[in-house]
């Protein structure tokens, strides 16, 4: 609110009148932007011995008083107080559930009896109280005594307040039904509360889980996640709502969250049907970091997690037999951002899904969407091709919506989003008592139509309290029939909804991961198949960065922009790069064919198998051996054979790939020389040989008749032109016995 400006600072005139004004406005106090506590006391009501007004016997309240001052304050009056005028619809409830928290909405009961004194708390302090009321006093009170829902609460006044005053010092508030008198033969409200198993599960690029230290404190007994298995112990009938990734992250954990492994799973090596983990990290002596590159601080967060974790499922195993267990797709995914930029990966999510759940033992589930928000879009619904059990809030049907919504052929149970937002302030909605109280308030305005009530509790609801008494009193109440989800709808008519009347808002469109973080988590996967095919005993790895990757689609990782799936990328890229092929600097071909060596090079621990691929022009064409098998750390030499269809030099291109022709690493060129000569010229060499040999051919044939002439036969036939005639006469010797 602005400041004004003091008449007197006008009264100066001129320049320095204003000035002055200015002045004082500068130095005038500024409205804080958060508000104070309009109250120096906070109450809270952490158990209410009733969940309506009907009933014999009285009800027993109790809770904490804090003391927000910085002074002590002494004979503090806890009074009880109820409503006069009772809420009969369910509109009605939500706008007196969002009413001020100031706001008059009861009288005090100052029977003697009814209210409790708590003698000093000094400044900060927080002590407990309690009182009981009689129920008489509490109808005594009531200006009518009409069905419906009442305010009920508790008052704190100090000393120096009096009776009548309407302004308390500290107040907490509830609501407190009363139900019209059920026949023995009249159905009761039949009440199905969700308990979300939901969390972010984010990796590292290794493959292990983040944040091991966040997981044993929410695994703990005192966590998000163990408060949440013990408050859902204490029921007969519940519905667990459980993302298998969350399932998964915690085995992880259980095992020693072991970074992601290379080693053979198809039973290839050591008689071993699983991969075997990495070595136990041992702390180092100089770095504070073990073998494993971990620091001695994340060594002992992952003990402490894989404790917590392994306690954490032992209960959940406890848990879940006798109540219904609603599957979510593997990550819980953002279906409508799948619906625009990768629908293929709904149904890996779903297999996924199935294949955690049957690891840990968990059968009989009944697969379910079932979006944070309560929402999904259109294109989303028709993505669910399989049909699952779909629950969305009743804000997503515009008007009131049924209790089933039939869209498109699909079945989409509504819950209440009102009763999932808890009770009223001052204080914690979200707390136990005022949680049940406004599910029983909700059910009791649903008894006349008998429309299920179905409430999903929030995704980060943390427990708190005393949990027995949350499930225990609504159990003892005849009127409420605390049953599953499929219970609760099995008897329902499914109501056609036209895809006009969903609301979708802006909100959640602008919400919706975008295309950029599904590039990056189909490059993942892609990654982590090519590293699995390259892999010769390793049937797995591609699996585990599928999961990896899914979590980038989560609707937790709605603020990402799939930072950790291009980190993990990058370091499976890094691992295939230690693969190589490696060549001669130059081949020269003498003919039209020829063979040469090129060198497979694995850097990585385990065994490969490979593919040689040779991109050439098409005056060459390269061919060798289908699969090339390295060993760990090793090298092997590949004959390869060339063919060339002319002359020149040709470039090829050496790559290795998969089994699908991805490429693995980066590959090489090499330069091929073709030398052959033409034919015609081969033509030309044919017949001087053969000039050459038919020459020598008529030679020997002239020597051998010469040499069986006489020498007189050999004088007459000699050619006077030919030296060599002569000397060979000459140098005949005379026959013996010739004179």
């Amino acid at each position: 609110m602005p400041s004004r400006l003091p008449a007197t600072a006008w009264k100066a005139g001129g320049t320095t009148g204003l000035l002055l004004a200015l002045l004082l406005a500068l130095l005038a106090p500024v409205p804080a932007r958060a508000a104070e506590p309009d109250t120096p006391l906070a109450l809270s009501i952490d158990t209410l011995g009733a969940t309506t007004i009907n009933g014999k016997g009285p009800i027993r309240v109790s809770g904490t008083l804090t003391n927000l001052d910085t002074e002590e304050w002494d004979d503090v009056r806890i009074y009880p107080f109820i409503g006069s005028t009772p809420i009969t619809t369910e509109s009605d409830l939500a706008d007196q559930a969002a009413s001020p928290d100031n706001a008059l909405v009861g009288s005090r009961i100052t029977d003697e009896g009814d209210y409790t004194t708590v003698d000093k708390v000094a400044a900060g302090e927080t002590v407990a109280w309690s009182l009981t009321v009689k129920r008489s006093d509490l109808r005594a009170h009531l200006a009518v005594t009409e069905p419906g829902v009442y305010w009920f609460g508790v008052h704190a006044l100090g000393s120096n307040d009096v009776d009548g005053v309407p302004t308390a010092d500290g107040r907490a508030r509830t609501f407190l039904p009363l139900v019209p008198k059920q026949g023995k033969k009249a159905k009761p409200e039949k009440v199905a509360v969700i308990l979300p198993i939901r969390r972010r599960v984010i990796h590292t690029p290794d493959g292990r889980i983040a944040d091991a230290a966040g997981w044993a404190q929410q695994l703990g007994d005192d966590g998000r996640l163990g408060r949440l298995l013990s408050f859902g112990s204490t029921s007969t009938r519940i519905s667990w709502l459980l993302d298998p990734a969350v399932l998964d992250a915690v085995r992880m954990l259980a095992g020693g969250n072991q970074p992601r492994s290379l080693g053979a799973v198809d039973g290839s090596e050591d008689g071993s049907s699983s991969a075997s983990p990495s070595a136990s990290a041992s702390p180092s002596a100089d770095a504070g970091e073990s073998d494993s590159g971990l620091t001695e601080e994340e060594i002992a967060d992952d003990k402490a997690a894989q404790t917590a974790a392994t306690r954490w499922l032992e209960r959940l195993r406890s848990a879940l037999p006798g109540h219904e267990v609603l599957t979510l797709p593997y990550a819980d995914p953002d279906l409508p951002a799948l619906a625009v930029h990768d629908k293929r990966l709904y149904a890996k999510a779903r297999e996924r899904a199935d294949a955690v759940f049957s690891a840990l033992g968990i059968t009989g589930g009944v697969p379910v969407t079932a979006p944070p928000s309560g929402y999904l879009d259109e294109a989303a619904i028709k993505l669910l091709r399989d049909r699952p059990l779909t629950i969305v809030s009743d804000q997503m049907v515009e008007g009131d919506a049924p209790p089933v919504a039939l869209v498109d052929g699909h079945r989409l149970v509504t819950t209440s989003s009102e009763a999932a937002s808890g009770g009223a302030g001052p204080g914690d909605r979200l707390s136990p008592v005022a949680l049940r109280q406004r599910i029983v308030a909700q059910a009791s305005l649903r008894l006349a139509t008998h429309r299920p009530l179905v409430v999903l509790l929030p995704s980060r609801w943390t427990p708190a309290g005393s949990a027995p008494a949350f499930f225990d009193d609504l159990t003892t109440t005849s009127w409420v029939d605390l049953t599953t989800v499929g219970d609760a709808v099995s008897d329902q008519s499914a109501t056609s909804v036209a895809s006009d009347d969903l609301v979708y808002p802006e909100t959640e469109a602008e919400a919706q991961l975008g295309e950029n973080v599904f590039d990056s988590v189909d490059d993942l996967i892609r990654a982590g198949m090519t590293l699995q095919s390259v892999l010769t005993h390793n049937t797995d790895v591609g699996t585990q960065v599928l999961s990896e990757a899914l979590t980038s689609t989560s609707y937790f990782a709605r603020r990402g922009r799939g930072e950790a799936a291009d980190r993990s990328t990058n370091v499976i890229r890094s691992e295939l790069g230690k693969i190589s092929v490696e060549t001669p600097a130059a081949v020269t071909l003498s003919s039209d064919s020829g063979r040469f060596a090129v060198t497979v090079a694995n850097g990585l621990d385990e065994p490969i198998t490979v593919r040689l691929r040779a991109d050439a022009d098409p005056g060459i064409s390269i061919t060798g051996p289908e699969e090339v098998q390295v060993g760990p750390q090793a090298r092997s030499t590949v004959l390869l054979t060339a063919s060339a269809l002319n002359n020149g030099v040709h470039t090829v291109r050496l790559r290795l790939t998969d089994a699908d022709g991805t490429h693995v690493g980066d590959g090489a060129v090499l330069p091929i020389r073709s030398a052959q000569v033409s034919t015609i010229i081969w033509w030309f060499v044919g017949v001087g040989l053969a000039l050459l040999f038919l020459a020598i051919f008529v030679r020997l044939v002239r020597r051998v008749r010469a040499a069986r002439r006489t020498p007189e036969e050999a004088a007459a036939t000699a050619d006077p032109a030919d030296p060599a005639d002569h000397t060979d006469a000459a140098a005949t010797p005379p026959a013996p016995g010739t004179p």
